[in-house]
């Protein structure tokens, strides 16, 4: 589609571009153009340029174009939400006025379906207009859309009588099609993590969430069927091996790998065949860039040459990928702008009289790093004296925050040093443009690495740099806070019985979709023996899975009597009872005079560096008030629970470091001896740069070493023990 742009033998190259300055400057630069293709050498470097470049940016047009997570010529299919992700940012490409991709060489050589498969796929539904359902059914299912019973992430779609929800690729909501018989009344826009609408609209174009299409006629489907068994004879696999594509082609059958076989029989075009003549390119690292491009392309030969040597059925290399030569070639048809981090203009490039370059004066945050790393632990005096440095040098400074509890955090170290750093609440280019503009500023948003601007006097401080790496978030990630609160819901199954504490034991008989009042909700329907009750999903918690004794029927309630009622008041005679026992339990246990530890410190906070992942405000409030309980003079009392993967190491870590600073000895109960293996290694890890012991003892060990262990524990020589069952025999003492 590409012509040749009259600016294309341009090249502008910025040298001296350290940390995240070449963020900073492609941000400075691409406000003056229209359409930008920036590409770095490879996944990790372009995520977080990704990152970056939204930070320093004040355009709302930025994409990230992603490479497959598969092998070359692998026979597997990408993750969908690569997919759809990849088809949203071609299909904007081509349909938006601006837009700005952040990619990497791996994901422009590899080819793409063309647009006319996006266009042909693509369909709008308006308000007003009629439409058979199935068919929108039948649409999305071949657009890439698998059904389930309540969407939340891309590319799924689910039917509720008259209502069909869905979540596009190219949109971070979903969609939901409410119809009155086949008219359809509503498009909502709504928040997946709520089910809450955020907006309503009159039409929405759904475009396809895979880059695999089937032949669309019986005489195409022949020829791609034609194409296959000559590819596998010229390549000498045998037919058999083969005819399985076949049965997969006639019937529609989705199989792993369709995306990279269809090049065998179905043209590909490159990324530069959706490109206006407008386009501009930015290269970040030309060196690695060009080393980036040298490797794919001997990757890919040796892995073509092996799955042929292997008698595997791939399509030609020329067919699924762009050589370098092409590449290269198709780059130079457009402007090219160059992100370097060397800091010396080079004779080779200079000489050329159609380049253009700029030196910047721009340094990574060495001094601070030195600083950090030569502070006594838990101090930031290494903080202190580098912002007092700088401050003398004329610069400013501007920390780059995440949370806002890191805010606060960061806000306290600094103040206990009378230093004020106030919240701009801004973007980073208007702090910088201030007349007046705050010698210690802190503006909350992700950025992966801070960098100092000699020109302006600015430096950008990120919070790893402060507070220890930290694991960014995939731009893929889409918030789960209504997965969590529909956990319960999808252990359950139509027909299962359910247990509601006001109206007693009924049967679940799935969501319902109900207008009321001119709103549309969703309702979980509960059978009762006299009657229905529809319960909105926001009352789930008042509803558990009924659990009984194998093969006992329960007896239903009936709404119209009060029997559970008269039930929940024999039990509630029966708990008064037990919370009797239970208030002389804890009568003893209050009197009783534990060790009263510390209140939270600095030295937390330091441990708390350890951790790679931002905390959950769940985790967060877990972990401040059971060191709350653990500051208190009396047993702590608390039980925190979690499902798997939501943090429950974190909590007791950070309770167990806060007993080795009294010098106290932790015990880590675990139920299985693979349990104790993991915990072994995660405490090993978090306690590194301590001065702290740790043990373990299971069935993993032979009797000898745990002896010997437990030798050590009642001698004070372990700090921290870890261990099944085996932890509560008699013979396990400490000091």
């Amino acid at each position: 589609m590409a012509k040749q742009n009259d600016n294309a033998n341009i090249s502008t190259y910025y040298f001296g571009l350290q940390g995240s300055a070449s963020a900073f400057f492609a941000s400075k630069v691409l406000s003056n153009l229209d359409n930008v293709t920036i590409i770095c050498k490879d996944k990790n470097v372009a995520e977080k340029f990704f990152i970056d470049l939204k930070f320093y940016s004040n355009r709302n047009d930025i994409l990230f174009f992603p490479e497959w997570d598969t092998l070359h010529f692998e026979s597997v299919s990408p993750q969908k939400e690569i997919s759809a992700q990849r088809i949203s940012v071609l299909n904007d490409i081509r349909l938006l006025s601006n837009h700005v991709v952040v990619t990497t060489p791996r994901a422009l050589v590899q080819k793409v379906i063309p647009f006319k498969k996006i266009l042909n796929n693509s369909f709008t539904v308006k308000v007003g207009e009629n439409y058979e359902r199935q068919t929108i059914i039948n649409k999305l299912v071949k657009n890439g859309f698998n059904k389930v019973s309540l969407v939340e992430n891309n590319a799924e779609f689910s039917v509720r009588g008259n209502v069909i929800d869905f979540f596009p690729a190219n949109l971070n909501y979903g969609v939901r099609l409410l119809f009155f018989e086949d008219t359809l009344e509503k498009i909502k826009i709504f928040a997946p993590e709520t089910q809450l609408t955020i907006e309503q609209v009159e039409s929405f174009n759904i475009i396809p969430t895979k880059e695999f299409f089937f032949p669309e006629t019986e005489n195409k489907e022949k020829e791609a069927i034609e194409k296959i068994f000559k590819k596998a004879h010229d390549d000498n696999i045998p037919i058999n091996d083969v005819r399985y594509l076949e049965e997969v082609l006639k019937n529609k059958i989705s199989a792993p790998g369709l995306e990279m076989l269809q090049a065998i029989y179905e043209p590909l075009e490159s990324y530069f065949s959706y490109l206006e003549t407008n386009e501009n390119f930015f290269i970040v690292d030309s060196i690695s860039f060009e080393n980036s491009l040298d490797s794919l392309e001997e990757i890919i030969k040796e892995r073509e040459e092996r799955l042929n040597e292997e008698k595997n059925l791939i399509p030609k290399r020329e067919d699924l990928y762009v050589s370098n030569h092409d590449f290269l070639s198709k780059l130079k048809e457009f402007p090219n702008t160059y992100f370097e981090s060397l800091g010396v203009d080079t004779d080779e490039i200079l000489k050329k009289d159609f380049v253009k370059s700029y030196n910047i004066k721009t340094y990574q945050n060495t001094e601070l790093k030195i600083e950090m790393s030569l502070e006594s632990e838990g101090t930031y005096r290494g903080l202190k004296n580098s912002i007092e440095k700088s401050r003398k040098k004329g610069f400013s400074i501007c920390f780059v925050i995440e949370t806002d509890s890191r805010i606060r955090r960061l806000q306290k170290i600094l103040l206990d040093f009378t230093i004020e750093a106030k919240l701009f609440e801004s973007t980073p280019s208007k702090w910088i443009k201030l007349k007046n503009r705050f010698n210690v500023a802190i503006i909350k948003a992700p950025l992966t690495e801070g960098f100092q601007y000699v020109d302006e006097s600015v430096i950008f401080v990120s919070e790893s740099e402060i507070f220890g790496d930290r694991t960014f978030e995939s731009v893929n990630k889409k918030a789960v806070n209504f997965k969590k609160l529909m956990g319960s819901l999808s252990q359950l199954k139509e027909d299962d019985y359910v247990v509601h504490q006001d109206y007693g034991i009924g049967i679940y008989r799935g969501l319902k979709h109900i207008q009321i009042e001119d709103e549309d909700s969703d309702f979980i329907e509960i059978d009762y023996l006299d009657s229905k009750l529809f319960l909105p999903v926001t009352s789930i918690k008042k509803i558990e899975k009924f659990v009984a004794s194998e093969g006992q029927t329960p007896t239903l309630d009936k709404l119209s009597v009060r029997k559970w009622t008269q039930t929940k008041a024999k039990i509630k005679t029966a708990v008064l009872a037990l919370a009797g026992d239970l208030i002389r339990l804890y009568k003893d246990r209050e009197v009783a005079r534990g060790w009263r530890f510390e209140d939270y410190n600095l030295e937390d906070d330091r441990f708390a560096d350890g951790f790679g992942y931002k905390e959950t405000k769940d985790q967060l409030d877990a972990i401040y008030d059971a060191l709350k309980d653990m500051a208190k003079p009396k047993p702590m009392d608390r039980l925190i629970c979690g499902d798997v993967g939501f943090g429950k190491t974190e909590v007791a870590l950070r309770c167990a470091f806060k007993c080795t600073q009294h010098l106290k000895q932790v015990a880590v109960l675990v139920p299985t001896t693979i349990l104790v293996e993991q915990h072994f290694s995660t405490f090993l890890k978090r306690f590194a740069d301590y001065n702290v012991k740790i043990g373990a003892v299971s069935r993993f060990y032979s009797p000898k070493d745990n002896k010997k262990t437990l030798e050590k524990l009642a001698q004070g020589e372990i700090d921290i023990i870890i261990g099944t069952h085996r932890l509560l025999q008699k013979d396990v003492v400490f000091k």
